[in-house]
């Protein structure tokens, strides 16, 4: 695994320190070992695990600077937020997810990383993005398969401060689902201001790039799951 992942990276002009490729590989175990158990990814082989997860993962470093605070909704298996955090140890993460199960692997598998400035918290993240903790408190707001851009925009816009940052990745739907979105867009007080189109293993990805220029309405998110039966 370790062997692979020094190649996936060297490819793509990725630097990286021994330490961290100990770090993705550990993670990989652990990830691999908990999958037996409950449903956390269906990509276990290790050249897919390097370049669909890993690879994908950290592409979105590129918009991020340096020493911010970043909020992961739906983290899953970890996915962007652990790779990003290896290799960004800069960054401070809050992971979100409403499984109990994958915040207990995520918090376990952090711990046993030996990661700091990163945790798991169990949550809806319509209640999440009510918490006055974490309303408006973030510079980054990051997710990776979650739901559809209008849904995923208002669980997200809440979050991030003005002049904050949303970064949604996303297929080969991008252009069509920046197309439905554009109330969504208009609504949340955001502007699009990068689609950034990448390649994994000659998949079209992108990273759409969104800045909060406003403060947003506090009725959203929107409660009863409305986010995703009535999109705005």
């Amino acid at each position: 695994m370790k062997e692979i992942l020094e190649k996936v990276l060297k490819e793509n002009n990725i630097n990286y320190t021994q330490s961290q490729i100990n770090q993705l590989a550990e993670f990989n175990a652990q990830l691999v070992d908990a999958n037996k158990h409950f449903n956390l990814t269906r990509i276990t082989n290790d050249y897919d695990f390097a370049e669909k997860h890993i690879l994908d993962s950290i592409t979105a470093s590129i918009f991020i600077d340096k020493n911010l605070k970043v909020a992961d909704i739906g983290a899953g298996g970890g996915f962007p937020s652990i790779p990003l955090k290896i290799m960004r140890p800069d960054l401070s993460f809050v992971l979100v997810d409403s499984v109990n199960k994958k915040v207990d692997f995520l918090n376990q598998t952090i711990k046993n990383l030996n990661l700091k400035q990163i945790k798991a918290e169990h949550a809806r993240v319509e209640d999440f993005a009510r918490n006055e903790l974490y309303r408006e408190n973030f510079d980054v707001c990051v997710a990776r398969a979650v739901a559809e851009l209008r849904t995923l925009l208002e669980y997200t816009a809440p979050l991030v401060k003005k002049n904050g940052l949303i970064i949604a990745y996303k297929g080969s739907s991008a252009s069509e689902e920046i197309k439905l979105a554009q109330n969504a867009i208009k609504v949340l007080n955001l502007e699009l201001i990068n689609d950034y189109e990448y390649q994994i293993q000659a998949h079209a990805n992108h990273l759409l790039v969104f800045r909060k220029i406003e403060r947003t309405n506090n009725q959203f998110p929107r409660r009863n799951n409305k986010p995703r039966k009535e999109p705005l």
